[in-house]
């Protein structure tokens, strides 16, 4: 069960972690400007932000298994079909793609929801999440590079061709998650607190300051004068700091208290996102980029797990996958209002800034895990 949902989930997660490829596609292949290719990458974001409605429903009166297979079959349909526009209409479909990929969004968004609640309700959830990040991470070190080449030869429509090919192999898979019978064991009813509500608060901050960043993080090397393919080597790199940031967080889960652990990945990313603003050498921007990116799948399970600890019926798993969507459609539509004539100091700045309101939100869930955790 945890092996089908942790690879399901760069399936449900593929437009995120292909974001600057996926932005920088649909200007260079349908020849968009920046706000165009942003306003429909943030369809298909508020698209699996949207599905926190459906998501809360489905799950708590069908099978996760079939509701799983009803949303890849969607994603399918709503990657092929922008495919299809591009071919016939370029540049014109702009309206139409942005909607089908809103129900694509939608889609990815629920099956989202069923991987993390399957992976809350694990009783070594904490290292489920560290997995499920580790898979993203190798997914995405591979797709960035795969799927640059397939834009560079075949363009956009490639580019979705790929992806719905891709969600056609995670079939096959959904035969492993739980059924009915596991969906309604137990309640599926979030337990809410003060710490609970900061914590996801936190964690849709966290995303809107990430998917800000990382959006516009090949435009940030090329505004600099660095080259389409230095920028993909440094996007290569970040994957595999990535990697070390995940493998960390993963070692240091039940021996370091996680509040601690938290305050260090949050204190590296802010930094890393402030100094992205202020680049001079491709040296620099490969050093910021890939602690920028360390730090970021270094926090990601410590913020799920913040989330997890708040609530044991893992429906809180649920609004902690629409915190994220939020946050990342909320980001990537935000950024395309900051920018100024290519100038991205503001964004890093604004970026670093929320990265620290992010630690606020989260202390106090993880100060009362650990009291608990001296209580008991």
């Amino acid at each position: 069960m945890m092996a089908a949902a942790v690879l399901l989930a760069p399936i449900a997660a593929s437009a995120l972690l292909v974001l600057p490829v996926y932005v920088g596609g649909l200007i260079d292949g349908l020849r968009l400007t920046p706000p165009d290719a942003l306003f429909i990458v943030s369809m298909d974001l508020w698209g699996m932000a949207a599905a926190l409605v459906p998501a809360y429903f489905l799950m708590r009166s069908l099978s996760w298994r079939r509701v799983a297979f009803a949303m890849l079959l969607g994603s399918i349909l709503c990657f092929a079909a922008p495919a299809m526009h591009v071919v016939r209409d370029g540049g014109q479909a702009i309206i139409a793609i942005a909607a089908w990929r809103f129900m694509g969004g939608l889609c990815s968004g629920v099956l989202m929801a069923i991987v993390l609640a399957t992976l809350g309700r694990l009783k070594q959830a904490d290292r489920a999440f560290s997995l499920w990040v580790l898979v993203q991470i190798l997914f995405k070190v591979l797709a960035i590079y795969c799927l640059s080449a397939v834009l560079t030869r075949w363009a956009v429509q490639g580019f979705f061709l790929v992806l719905a090919g891709l969600a056609l192999v995670g079939l096959p898979l959904v035969r492993f998650l739980p059924g009915r019978a596991a969906a309604q064991r137990g309640s599926t009813r979030p337990a809410w607190s003060l710490p609970a509500l900061s914590a996801i608060a936190g964690l849709a901050l966290f995303y809107v300051a990430l998917s800000a960043i990382w959006a516009n993080f090949e435009g940030i090397g090329k505004a600099v004068g660095f080259g389409h393919e230095q920028v993909a080597i440094v996007l290569s790199l970040t994957s595999l700091a990535g990697l070390a940031g995940a493998s960390l967080s993963t070692l240091l889960i039940g021996r370091v208290p996680r509040h601690h652990a938290l305050i260090a990945g949050i204190m590296v990313i802010a930094a890393a996102a402030f100094w992205l603003g202020r680049l001079e050498t491709l040296t620099v921007f490969t050093f910021v980029g890939a602690a920028f990116a360390f730090a970021w799948f270094f926090n990601v399970p410590l913020l799920l797990g913040s989330v997890n600890a708040n609530d044991c019926s893992g429906g809180l798993m649920v609004f902690a996958n629409a915190a994220i969507a939020c946050g990342v459609a909320g980001g990537s539509s935000l950024s395309g209002l900051i920018l100024f004539h290519g100038d991205y100091t503001l964004l890093a700045v604004l970026g670093a800034a929320a990265f620290g309101i992010v630690l606020l939100l989260m202390l106090p869930g993880g100060f009362d895990d650990v009291t608990a955790r001296r209580r008991s």
